[in-house]
């Protein structure tokens, strides 16, 4: 059958199963070609048909086509004020009457006029095939609002991951354009950009006179979400460590907009990063930070209260069943500079830290370095510098022979300076073989905790001593980017969380246990998706041979939440399992794949409601 005959009786199925559904009844009468509405005038009603490319995945607008064009359709009240409302999924067939309006260049059907309306048929499914588009032709516009594919394209590989409301350069042979990943399109937050040429699909726009291709789903970038040293370990075996910059935490003129909202996502980010101790710094407003932590269960905090408006706090949250606390206090003596520090002086935590059988006494030293911001650079350069040799001559005289974190803001990276290329300022450490600056690979990895552009960077580190550095598991070091959380840069912070972990018994040798080489020859379980997960997940099984399979879903105790699958026999190939998460409760949860052949594979996954 030729691409003509595919084309005519796709349009004959679908208009048939208009008229089988009673659309010649409804309000739906005598829909256009969208190539045809596209051609109306702005303030115009038309009504269209066609099938949906992309639903819910940008919370707005929806995207639908038929087969002579594609076209937007977007209302606030529907997808923005609340909820997204129109229950509907990628090739669903839907009619909307709505009236023409362009939005940043970009042409869209709205619900401004009285007449609107939109009918949705999830029983008529059909999901349209993407064009293969090149670049010159995405630059065209005569694609807009079309799933297209666009083979061998290379994207600027200046990042490690894509980050939400962010753009990147795309090339291919014909020329060169944008990718952008939509704000609200946070399953897509955090996946590894593609370093290869590679055939990558989308929604061609616009948006004030610059084409974008709109990825929709991580299937559309072919990339799987990144994976980390020790992820097998259950948290009770390890000592899970974070730095985080809190934006301003709780201040209603320099955070975020929404204070409580702000409040509300930290709650949810503290209890998805699963650590033992957080440092925390551009704490705003103590009580609102001291409310929060009394909220958390079996949690403890404290900040410095520093007594200066402009000069946020640091401080420490803390599991209690985890670490405890020794003594605290304020570096604020005669070899710590008030002004190198910005008068945000450090804050020492010692504590013992025990995780199952182990227990180890150990020193934190939280700090904010002096931002690279403000009137003069090269003195904040200066002041950064004799800040990190304050605390480095702290260490080695106070602390030598003990196991010590150094951690927080650095407000600088460690292959070099932010400012003009200038040495780093903590390159006293990084030279010095009694520390290991272990969140430096993340750097040399071109991962960035700084999110906003164009002053993306990592700035945010943890700095251990040699007496702790073989408790490391080198590799488990990660940025955390929420994909849980909409518009994480806007409503929480401009830092994202560094997270690292340690085994206390010393004995972690590391199994790489994602790896196909080192998972059981005749079973494959991949991480489930998305993860972490609000409203159900996704677990998917490979078998190289027929077998009787167990997949069962455990909380942190241990106790068996849900049976999926009792010693089933199953052919081989690959399994997937939707799992319904309705009433669970928030935290981490393990889901377990034991087959017949003596094989089995434990993996993690988070759920936050």
């Amino acid at each position: 059958m030729n691409k003509k005959s595919v084309s005519i009786l796709s349009t004959y199925l679908f208009a048939a199963g208009f008229l089988f559904l009673g659309f010649s009844e409804s309000r739906a009468d005598n829909p256009v070609p969208i190539s045809e509405a596209r051609q109306s005038q702005e303030g115009d009603v038309v009504t269209v048909s066609g099938w949906v490319t992309v639903a819910d995945q940008y919370r707005g607008p929806v995207y639908l086509q038929d087969d002579t064009a594609g076209i937007a359709f977007f209302s606030f009240s529907l997808m923005r004020a609340n909820s997204f409302e129109p229950e509907l999924a990628i090739g669903d067939s839907i009619v909307i009457r709505g009236e023409l309006d362009e939005f940043n260049e970009a042409l869209q059907l709205t619900d401004a006029n009285d007449d609107f309306f939109l009918e949705i048929h999830s029983d008529v499914h059909h999901e349209p095939d993407a064009r293969e588009i090149t670049i010159d032709e995405l630059n065209s516009g005569q694609y807009e609002s079309e799933l297209v594919t666009i083979p061998e394209l290379n994207i600027d590989y200046g990042e490690k991951v894509f980050i939400t409301g962010s753009d990147y350069d795309i090339q291919d042979r014909t020329g060169s354009s944008q990718l952008y990943i939509q704000p609200y399109a946070r399953h897509l937050n955090g996946l590894p950009i593609p370093n290869t040429e590679d055939q990558i699909k989308g929604i061609a726009s616009v948006f004030m006179d610059q084409p974008q291709l709109l990825p929709r789903l991580q299937k559309d970038l072919k990339v799987d979400p990144l994976r980390y040293e020790g992820d097998e370990l259950h948290p009770d075996e390890t000592f899970d460590v974070v730095t985080w910059n809190i934006e301003w935490f709780g201040d209603t003129d320099r955070g975020p907009d929404d204070p409580d909202l702000q409040i509300e996502n930290v709650r949810l980010m503290l209890d998805s990063l699963q650590a033992d101790l957080i440092a925390v710094q551009e704490i705003s407003n103590i009580t609102r930070f001291d409310e929060m932590v009394a909220e958390l269960d079996d949690f403890r905090g404290f900040t410095t209260d520093y007594g200066y408006e402009t000069n946020p706090d640091v401080g420490f949250i803390y599991r209690d069943a985890t670490v405890d606390s020794l003594n605290a206090e304020i570096l604020d003596h005669e070899r710590i500079t008030a002004e190198d520090h910005a008068w945000r002086f450090p804050l020492k935590f010692r504590a013992e830290v025990a995780t199952d059988d182990e227990t180890k006494e150990m020193v934190f030293i939280n700090v904010h370095a002096k931002s690279a911001a403000g009137d003069d650079p090269d003195e904040s350069y200066i002041n950064r510098k004799n800040a990190s040799e304050e605390i480095y001559q702290h260490i080695q005289t106070q602390h030598r022979g003990e196991k010590v974190i150094y951690l927080g803001d650095y407000n600088d990276q460690i292959l070099e300076s932010t400012y003009e290329g200038e040495p780093s300022p903590y390159r006293n450490f990084d030279q010095d073989d009694a520390f290991e600056i272990i969140t430096k690979t993340l750097e040399e990895e071109g991962f960035f905790s700084f999110g906003n552009r164009p002053f993306r960077s990592m700035i945010d580190h943890i700095t251990v001593s040699s007496e702790f550095q073989n408790y490391h598991i080198e590799g488990s070091q990660r940025i955390h980017i929420p994909d849980y959380l909409d518009r994480y840069l806007q409503t929480t912070s401009d830092h994202f969380p560094v997270k690292t972990r340690f085994d206390l018994s010393g004995d972690y040798t590391g199994t790489d246990s994602f790896t196909d080489e080192t998972t059981p020859a005749e079973i494959r379980l991949k991480q489930n998706y998305p993860n972490p997960f609000n409203a159900g997940t996704t677990i998917e099984f490979h078998l190289e041979s027929e077998n009787q399979v167990d997949l069962k879903v455990y909380d942190q105790l241990g106790r068996k939440v849900k049976t999926l699958i009792d010693s089933q026999q199953m052919e081989h190939g690959t399994h997937t399992y939707h799992l319904d998460t309705t009433g669970w409760a928030t935290g981490s949860y393990y889901y377990t794949l034991n087959t017949s052949t003596g094989g089995s594979i434990t993996r993690r996954m988070t759920f936050i409601k």
